[in-house]
């Protein structure tokens, strides 16, 4: 009479369709779920600690009791499943337990996310009707498929890093000067500009994106396609490469290279200095400069008037940044060629896996504007430009200086001296509130005191 393992295989083979005792994958086309439902499972068998792969989206182990070498086989089958991807696990044992184990320990980490005992004697019809019990278990508490996508990182930093952002900065400065001034100071848009990489790097090298378990292969051979139709796309077509150190160090050394340095000086005196700063800029950040030098250059003639090159300083830096991005989109090399992982997936170039929600919240948030610390601290240290402005918005000339001065001599000539000493004091007294409130330059204050003292000598 058959006993123990025998008795396992041999009702595996009925159930399942297994053949012999050596690990292998069985494919269950039709699975019978009850009320007219039918699933489609890969079963991976495994024995001892052999652990061929980490990518199940739940475990059935069947054991005489609980003991050592059972934990064992517990612990190594999901050591390998991070805390972000918990999976539930049934235990199918002849002898009773003497208590549930550490299972509720491993629950509450997040390791599995529920677990299922079941006890019964070793005979075919119990262990199979248990393995179908286990199936219908794992079913109903398997994750469902991750809502991940994958694109390629070159489109990906196109999307998010070159276009909306500064849209919607642009879109805002319209409607509020303060913001747009802040916009008209290079280190501020650039600090904006680094902050997005920082936070697009963070959304691709999220833990939770890394420890994903991997599509099975065998569910893999029954796509219509090995090709996505479109990208972004979903979890089925991920590389297992993805989650590997190594590569996920490239992606971090590609987002170093996207970010930009802080600008030496700003604004210019004149053209030659402009581009001499252009150039010294580009020369540092770029290996082929010419093209954003031109760039640069292109935007900044549209502001420079013939008379006037302070219109410099009126320069929304949006335009400017957008242009160097994309630049350094189009200057990085994003191809997998010589590197290990060319050839092994249908992808030729890196790709990215992300959280559609959190780059959601990225692209809709305005984490940018004024509550940004940098806009804030922007605000903060020139909250006295709006009146500094508009003083030097004055432009007092010679003649307007020759009438006020005609004016002052001819109330002059009406006064009494002998009786009205306070009125000259009072035309003196308003003539420095004029000079003051105008902020006339220090020339033309000398030539208004020098006619003053010389109409009071005459009188």
């Amino acid at each position: 009479m058959p006993e123990g393992r025998e008795i396992i295989e041999e009702s595996l083979q009925r159930s399942i369709g297994w053949k012999n005792s050596d690990a292998g994958t069985v494919l269950l086309e039709q699975f019978d779920l009850g009320n007219s439902q039918c699933a489609k499972f890969c079963i991976e068998k495994q024995t001892d600690l052999g652990v061929r792969h980490s990518d199940a989206n739940g475990f059935i182990f069947i054991a005489k009791n609980y003991n050592q070498a059972l934990c064992r086989r517990i612990l190594e089958n999901i050591k390998d499943f991070g805390v972000f991807v918990p999976v539930p696990i049934v235990i199918i044992m002849q002898e009773k337990p003497p208590n549930a184990m550490n299972l509720p320990t491993l629950m509450k980490e997040g390791i599995i996310s529920n677990y299922l005992i079941l006890v019964d004697n070793f005979n075919q019809e119990k262990i199979i009707s248990n393995v179908e019990n286990s199936l219908t278990f794992l079913l109903k508490n398997a994750d469902t498929p991750p809502s991940l996508q994958l694109d390629t990182m070159r489109a990906f930093l196109n999307k998010n890093l070159c276009t909306e952002i500064w849209k919607k900065a642009n879109s805002f400065s319209k409607w509020n000067d303060v913001y747009k001034n802040c916009l008209k100071n290079p280190n501020v848009v650039i600090h904006i500009y680094n902050e997005a990489i920082a936070r697009l790097r963070n959304l691709v090298l999220d833990k939770k994106c890394c420890e994903l378990a991997n599509f099975p292969t065998v569910f893999k051979e029954l796509l219509s396609s090995q090709i996505p139709d479109s990208l972004p796309c979903d979890y089925k077509y991920f590389p297992e490469f993805c989650k590997e150190e190594s590569y996920i160090n490239f992606l971090s050394d590609i987002f170093n290279y996207m970010e930009l340095k802080p600008l030496k000086s700003w604004p210019p005196e004149n053209e030659i200095q402009l581009q001499n700063l252009c150039w010294e800029y580009v020369s540092e950040s770029f290996e082929n400069p010419q093209r954003p030098f031109y760039k640069m250059l292109s935007v900044f003639s549209e502001y420079i008037e013939s008379n006037s090159f302070r219109e410099i300083e009126n320069v929304v830096w949006t335009d400017i940044i957008e242009i160097l991005a994309a630049e350094k989109i189009s200057q990085c090399n994003f191809s997998l060629e010589n590197t290990e992982y060319f050839n092994k997936s249908v992808f030729n170039q890196f790709v990215v896996i992300y959280d559609p929600e959190s780059l959601s919240k990225y692209s809709k948030s305005d984490w940018f504007y004024v509550n940004n610390p940098i806009i804030k601290e922007n605000i903060s240290e020139n909250a006295y430009m709006p009146w500094e402005e508009e003083r030097h918005s004055y432009n007092v000339t010679n003649e307007e200086v020759d009438d006020i001065i005609s004016k002052a001599r001819s109330k002059m000539q009406d006064v009494d001296y002998t009786d009205k000493k306070n009125e000259i004091k009072d035309i003196k007294n308003l003539l420095n509130d004029f000079e003051e409130s105008l902020m006339i330059n220090k020339r033309i204050n000398e030539n208004l005191n020098s006619k003053l003292v010389s109409i009071l000598k005459e009188t």
